[in-house]
Order: structure tokens, then sequence, then C-alpha cells
């Protein structure tokens, strides 16, 4: 272990983000990244099974492979709490899940960013576009 500081950052779909994550961390030299997915491990058969059914909340999320999948809210909450639970117990300082969209109240035991409610702090409700991207 570098002694660094960790960082902990969670996608609904699966890690790594070469998306974001990168970025983010040229802006955080200091700084060590876990990532961690909702969806590792997982084969197609199986993400499948999380499309969403009836009034579930659609996340449009992405694959390692850079593909783009639907997820149901309520199947995929469950994978996002244990990931960042795992997070935790690997040691990070702070957590940060990657997905715009909103969420219950996501147990932690240590501080969890949610995107969502920073963008709603610094801009309200009306400038930000609907949908959930993660």
């Amino acid at each position: 272990m570098s002694g660094k500081t960790r960082i902990g950052m969670v996608t609904v779909g699966q890690a790594p983000r070469a998306d974001i994550v990168p970025d983010m961390a040229a802006l955080l030299p200091d700084v060590d990244i876990l990532e961690a997915g909702a969806l590792d491990g997982l084969d197609r058969a199986a993400i499948a099974r999380l499309a969403p059914e009836g009034d579930d909340e659609i996340l449009v999320t992405r694959l390692a492979d850079a593909s783009s999948v639907f997820v149901g809210k309520s199947h995929v909450l469950p994978r996002v709490k244990a990931r960042i639970a795992a997070l935790e117990d690997a040691g990070v300082a702070l957590t940060v899940l990657l997905c715009t969209g909103t969420f219950p109240s996501i147990p932690a035991r240590r501080p969890l960013l949610e995107p969502q409610q920073v963008l709603l702090a610094c801009f309200g409700d009306s400038r930000i576009p609907a949908g959930s991207a993660c």
C-alpha cells in the first residue's frame, strides 16, 4: 500500500470506468482510487435478468467493454450497497457513487458522495436534465 488516502468509486455498471475515473484521478494525484461496479463479475445473461420491470426506475450504465445497458434500480441497489461496504472494508476514506440518479438513503460507515445531491445543491432542480446516467 502506498500510504496515500484511498477513495472508492462505485459504478452501477462494471469497473473500470475508463470514461470517467482517469480524468478524476488526474485531479487527485495524491489519492489512490479503488473502483468497483455493481455488475462486476456478471455475464450478459445475468445482467439481462436485472432489466427494469413494471414501475422500476431505469438506470443506463456502462459495461467494461464500453457498451451500455438498462438495469432496474431495485435490482442493482443491493449490489451497489454491497460494493460500497466492500470498499469501506478495504479502507477507503470516502466513496463516490458514479451515478446522477437519486437513491434512497444508502448506509455507509464513511462519507458517501452522491453527485445528484451535489448538483441539486449547486444548481437546484430546474437546471438538471431528467434521467439517470450511471
